[in-house]
């Protein structure tokens, strides 16, 4: 594939919204048939398209278990396209919360929602209604992004590491065509699948959002998969948000990385646990911070911060720089703690971070 045609390609992924008037169905479809175009009909994406049409019409009739049966047929036939993301990564998580109760927000608040909770859960992209998830960014930005942009003094931000490899499956769009090139020579035909699980929803207060049918089918391949291979797990999908146009501002400014996303299925596998034992023992995060009270702390902004990149000296890029490197009493530098939590919601230090 040459530059041009990937351009065009990554375009059309993005490219603007259903119109009011126009279904869902019809609209994804008809982008589904321009990209197997672009693709050059492609056999195999032909096949793909094909099924992924039959998949929103058997879903559109309430044969959830057909749709989802020729679901798996369709990944069992695309590439391989999983990616090990290296353990110590930094990814950040934000709370959006009232004013007054940000002080009260602890590292249980900033984990998945407990399973005590279920009834709270609400359907998302990749997970439906009931079943927890824990969705993280690498970045803050990619944070508020997610959450609907909210105002940063009313988010508390936590960072998470993962203290071993994560195996997810990767549907991140590449960022450019440097990017494609390192991908397997099969990577375009993904691009189907990519394109069903990116289109965003043109009803947010609607309770059934069809824009999730093939992002949630994605994350139940996932889950069966991994009942079937437990000693070849997935944890979850590595994804390109979808809230942000490829022509927005900010985003020219900063890179898409930052809009690099990750959702992983909360598993219940201990009795009476209140959070995943699995995650529980994958992850662990610091205490919240939020920006207005890292700003009374004093040193909001030096000069030093001026120079460097434009992220940096972002409060997205200030918020990230705190959440590693803290601030004693007495101005001094200190290293961020890592705690885990416990299945039951308790708190323990389990490292200090050594940068």
């Amino acid at each position: 594939m040459r530059k041009k045609e990937f351009e065009k390609i990554k375009d059309l992924i993005y490219s603007e919204n259903q119109n009011k008037e126009q279904d869902f169905k019809e609209y994804l479809s008809n982008k589904l048939v321009e990209l197997q175009t672009l693709l050059k009909n492609d056999s195999d994406v032909v096949k793909s398209v094909t099924k992924l049409k039959e998949i929103l019409d058997l879903e559109y009739n309430g044969l959830h278990s057909k749709a989802f049966d020729l679901f798996c047929k369709l990944m069992n036939e695309l590439p391989d396209n999983t990616f090990e993301i290296e353990r110590d990564t930094d990814f950040y998580r934000i709370r959006k919360c009232e004013f007054s109760e940000r002080k009260k927000i602890d590292l249980k608040e900033m984990f998945h929602i407990p399973f005590t909770k279920r009834g709270i859960v609400k359907t998302q992209r990749y997970s439906i209604s009931g079943l927890p998830c824990l969705y993280l960014s690498r970045s803050v930005y990619g944070c508020w992004e997610e959450m609907g942009r909210p105002h940063l003094d009313e988010c508390m931000v936590s960072r998470f590491q993962n203290r071993k490899e994560l195996i997810v499956f990767d549907i991140r769009i590449p960022i450019d065509y440097k990017d494609y090139k390192t991908k397997s020579k099969d990577f375009f035909k993904l691009f189907p699948l990519i394109a069903s699980c990116m289109v965003p929803v043109k009803n947010q207060n609607d309770f059934y959002k069809p824009e999730y049918i093939i992002p949630q089918m994605l994350m139940e391949w996932i889950l069966t998969h991994n009942e079937k291979n437990r000693s070849k797990s997935i944890v979850g999908v590595y994804y390109t948000s979808v809230l942000v146009e490829k022509d927005n501002e900010i985003v020219e400014q900063f890179t898409e990385q930052h809009l690099h996303n990750v959702a992983i299925p909360a598993i219940y596998s201990i009795k009476d646990e209140k959070y995943s034992s699995a995650l529980c023992k994958l992850f662990c995060l610091t205490k919240p911070i939020c920006r207005e009270f890292e700003a009374a702390k004093g040193r909001y902004r030096t000069i030093a911060d001026f120079e460097c990149d434009i992220y940096e000296s972002s409060d997205y890029g200030f918020l990230e720089k705190r959440l590693k490197d803290a601030e004693d009493p007495e101005g001094k530098t200190k290293k961020q703690q890592l705690y885990s939590i416990k299945t039951s919601g308790s708190n323990r230090i389990i490292k200090k971070i050594v940068l």
